[in-house]
């Protein structure tokens, strides 16, 4: 066995204070896995988080897509507006935006560079607006009252004095409305408006808004001199024309005076009252209200009111209503038309009329007992359109 090194014996120790004071020996860091896409880098939680933001964005933006385009025609027919009015607003003005501002904030976005990237501020920005305005549109019926009276113009320009910069509107219109009062189908500045202070002041109390200052809408008739509104149709051109039909099928046919109103489930019996004799047919028009109770049912107020008038028809007898544009709240059925074979079959089905009305599932019971009309969409809102007829005699044809 060989000896050690001698040399290395008169070595001298190492100093312990210096020993101590060397870095200890550790393992090097493992490195995050990162990916790679183009100039992005993105560790594996990052690659979660965009996926993450990715699909929540998707999710909400497709259901704006489908849930604003079917919603915002229904809320724009509640306010009574025209046909020509909702397919302005909810197709034409969207289509003309996108196409003269999508190539100017593509290009414009393309050619940004900051901190945040090319498209975050872009995509930042309007997101709490649209959200704002998304929400606001539930509330849009009241708001428009209340905008209609309160000063958000700059002080001392009331509209009363901005009148003279408004573009002279005309408008084309299809009357729903009751009396055919065009202040009712498209108020704004081609109308003189028939709100007052007081009713947006009303509004502002039920919601318990404080610290408004209200102020009344140009009233001075000079202000609409120039403008023209044309109304193409209305309810009664609908009536007559049923009238000339009826006619020419032997009925002695009336058009009911006034414009039908009241609880959908009590008008089918006052409009029975109006049958006199065998042979007539007289025809009404208006807009109903339903009481709903039950959220959930299925219904509309055409079919409630033939429900409603259903037990009080007689032999020879038929009530009709129908909603002029061919949705009565249900997609599926316009309204409805019964006799006394309906009662009848109903009657043999076990389907009580009263519960169904009750529970507002006057669609259901019509499915069931037959009568309900599915003409579609027609394209047309003039009010809906009634009719009760009594069976000519025998001897006439």
């Amino acid at each position: 066995m060989s000896c050690p090194d001698q040399s290395l014996q008169h070595l001298p120790a190492p100093d312990a204070a210096a020993c101590e004071s060397l870095p200890s020996a550790q393992a090097p860091p493992v490195p995050k896995r990162t990916y790679q896409a183009g100039t992005l880098l993105y560790t594996k939680m990052g690659l979660v988080a965009v996926f993450f933001w990715l699909l929540w964005g998707g999710f909400c933006l497709r259901l704006m897509e489908l849930v604003m385009p079917a919603l915002l025609p229904l809320k724009l027919k509640s306010a009574h507006a025209s046909n020509f009015t909702i397919g302005l607003i909810v197709v034409s003005i969207p289509a003309a935006l996108n196409m003269i501002l999508c190539p100017i904030i593509s290009t414009w976005s393309d050619r940004h560079r900051g901190p945040r990237g090319r498209r975050i501020p872009f995509l930042f920005w309007p997101t709490p607006f649209i959200a704002l305005f998304l929400v606001l549109t539930a509330y849009s019926t009241d708001l428009g009252t209340w905008l209609h009276h309160v000063a958000t113009l700059h002080p001392g320009l009331t509209l009363s004095r901005a009148w003279a910069i408004l573009i002279v509107l005309g408008i084309c219109m299809v009357g729903d409305v009751p009396f055919y009062d065009p202040s009712l189908v498209a108020s704004g500045p081609t109308f003189l408006d028939r709100t007052t202070k007081e009713d947006a002041k009303k509004i502002i109390l039920r919601y318990g808004i404080n610290n408004i200052r209200l102020f009344e809408t140009p009233k001075d008739r000079k202000i609409f001199s120039k403008t023209k509104n044309i109304l193409l149709l209305r309810n009664a051109d609908a009536l007559h024309a049923m009238e000339r039909k009826a006619q020419s099928l032997g009925y002695r046919t009336f058009v009911g005076q006034g414009f039908v109103r009241g609880e959908a489930a009590e008008v089918g019996e006052e409009l029975l009252r109006g049958l006199k004799n065998d042979g007539e047919m007289v025809l009404y028009g208006g807009e109903t209200l339903v009481c709903v109770t039950n959220k959930k049912g299925k219904g509309g107020r055409n079919m409630d009111v033939v429900l409603g008038g259903l037990k009080h028809l007689k032999e020879g007898q038929v009530l009709l209503s129908i909603a002029s544009d061919g949705v009565d709240n249900i997609v599926d059925a316009a309204g409805a038309l019964a006799d006394r074979d309906t009662l009848r079959k109903a009657t043999k089905s076990g389907l009580d009329p009263g519960e169904f009305l009750l529970s507002n599932n006057s669609y259901l019971f019509f499915r069931r007992a037959g009568g309900a009309i599915k003409c579609g969409k027609t394209g047309s809102n003039v009010s809906d359109l009634m009719l009760v007829a009594q069976k000519k005699s025998k001897n006439k044809r």
